[in-house]
């Protein structure tokens, strides 16, 4: 590991480039002249170049100095902004939420309003990942994911009942629109999110029932389902599932979802790991943001009649 120069000396050094004086560094840093000094001589013999020379009552830097006060400011400022940005760990008002990123564009983000009006001093932290298969307890107080995340001493409990709905252009849905239910799967190439198959449920009574379904196109990424839908995935009927809750609102006017094609499936779970009950071994003000978490289910769950 690469020797770093002391903390304390980088401060003195950072505040005397500022102000151009060893005393006035000193009385900002709250220390002594003869502190500031010998502060910096130990960095000058730690980075061996002189960084100042006097001018009259006052020091400037050396042309050794300004490159290394560039990189002292820059380092100080870094640490800063690391500070601000886990804050959150430490703020009882704040809730660190991880959820696959359809759900905070689709669901999520269309009633931050209705959050922000009953929860107004709450600050949402919104971490995204496409497959949410574990928690940190340490790091994290709620997770939306679409099946349960068994984890000792982590509270999972169900969260919205989802859904899922048959999705398709305008065109694909103004051609299948007559033909009944199950039968119309018959009729329409089948799109298919790999890692959830929300067709599964219903293809096994399909084939008992004597129907033969066709797969036309099997994507991983689920943010492609939804493309596929609206251009029918090179098909011409081509018709997708997907959680009615994780279309995107913005996306709906180029989708039509079949009234008579909807798969009932429970797609989202809350999971406190925070110990919203209690278990967190995360920092003292955990009750606080128990609190904070278990009001923000609440606000979830009655947003998902909306």
């Amino acid at each position: 590991m690469r020797r770093l120069p002391p903390l304390q000396a980088l401060l003195a050094f950072d505040a005397a480039a500022r102000v151009g004086s060893f005393t006035r560094a000193a009385q900002e840093l709250a220390l002594t002249q003869s502190a500031i000094s010998h502060q910096i001589q130990q960095l000058e013999e730690w980075t061996g170049q002189p960084l100042f020379r006097r001018i009259g009552r006052g020091v400037a830097l050396t042309a050794a100095g300004v490159l290394y006060a560039q990189t002292v400011s820059t380092a100080l400022a870094t640490l800063a902004d690391g500070r601000d940005r886990i804050e959150p760990y430490g703020n009882p008002d704040s809730v660190i939420l991880v959820c696959a990123p359809q759900f905070a564009s689709g669901w999520l983000m269309p009633r931050m309003r209705q959050f922000a009006e009953a929860l107004p001093t709450l600050e949402i932290w919104l971490v995204t990942d496409e497959e949410v298969n574990e928690i940190d307890r340490v790091d994290v107080d709620l997770v939306v994911s679409a099946r349960p995340i068994r984890t000792p001493e982590v509270a999972c409990e169900l969260l919205l009942d989802e859904e899922a709905v048959a999705i398709c252009g305008p065109e694909t849905a103004g051609r299948l629109r007559d033909a009944p239910f199950p039968e119309v799967l018959t009729q329409a190439p089948l799109l298919v999110h790999e890692a959830r198959p929300e067709w599964a449920p219903w293809l096994p009574e399909l084939r008992r029932g004597g129907l033969r379904t066709r797969r036309a196109l099997t994507v991983s990424d689920p943010r492609f389902v939804v493309a596929a839908a609206r251009t029918g995935g090179g098909h011409r009927d081509g018709v997708a599932a997907h959680g009615g809750r994780r279309v995107d609102e913005r996306t709906r006017g180029s989708l039509a979802a079949g009234a008579g094609l909807r798969v009932g499936a429970a797609l989202a779970d809350a999971l406190g790991a925070a110990g919203a009950f209690g278990r967190s071994r995360r920092r003292a003000c955990v009750d606080d943001r128990a609190v904070q978490a278990c009001r923000f289910i609440e606000t979830i769950r009655s947003a998902g009649s909306t």
